[in-house]
């Protein structure tokens, strides 16, 4: 099942190599890895250059569009059955894209859910998995409501729904206006309990960045 994966870059030269490395290691070989160069100003864009693989294709925003866009646009330029996305300062262990395509091949499922490993700055690591299990109608949203760190990246979902649902634009908390109506969308959501996937929380990231207040207020 061809798959692809949608990675933003911007300003992330410290962590992209390995980020790109980790999805062209995977053992689900049947992989696109789009990237979109948000206008950067540190040296990302020679890393994703010199990255050499055939099943890497960049984009080049002409000027900063934001998190939101940039993924927009990966999103519009994927051609896998499924699209999932990865952050350029996260990776994956090599079997994460694998347990989410056997889950989607053997259920059907419009979304499938993984885990996630979170790697802080001062060394703490906190392993999230929220077993294995299927949902359906209003139980797909008591499992999402469920989950403890609720964002798009550790989620494969199904192209077609960005179709109905084009990615959200903002620049900040683009995940929850998107994903809560792809959600309304999908026949099944199925859960794997699998926390490959390598969340980095640190200083740089724009979550730590942005106003605490408004992140509160925009999730309540």
């Amino acid at each position: 099942m061809k798959t692809s994966i949608v990675m933003t870059a911007y300003n992330v030269g410290e962590y992209i190599e390995q980020a790109m490395k980790s999805v062209l290691a995977q053992s689900h070989r049947e992989l696109e890895l789009v990237v979109v160069l948000d206008a950067p100003t540190d040296n990302t864009a020679e890393v994703v250059k010199s990255v050499e693989d055939e099943r890497i294709r960049v984009i080049e925003n002409a000027e900063n569009l934001g998190a939101g866009a940039s993924r927009k646009v990966g999103i519009e330029a994927a051609r896998g059955e499924y699209v999932i996305c990865v952050d350029g300062d996260d990776y994956l262990d090599e079997d994460f894209i694998e347990s989410l395509v056997k889950e989607a091949e053997t259920t059907d499922a419009d979304i499938i859910v993984g885990g996630l490993s979170i790697i802080r700055d001062n060394g703490a690591y906190e392993r999230v998995c929220y077993g294995s299990m299927t949902k359906e109608g209003e139980e797909k949203y008591m499992g999402y409501r469920q989950e403890r760190v609720p964002f798009i990246n550790n989620k494969l979902i199904r192209r077609s729904l960005y179709k109905k649902v084009p990615y959200s634009t903002r620049r900040f908390i683009e995940d929850l206006p998107t994903y809560n109506k792809i959600l309304y969308f999908a026949a099944k959501v199925a859960y794997v309990n699998n926390d490959g996937y390598f969340y980095r929380q640190h200083d740089k990231s724009l979550l730590h960045e942005a106003d605490q207040f408004k992140h509160m207020l925009f999730n309540a």
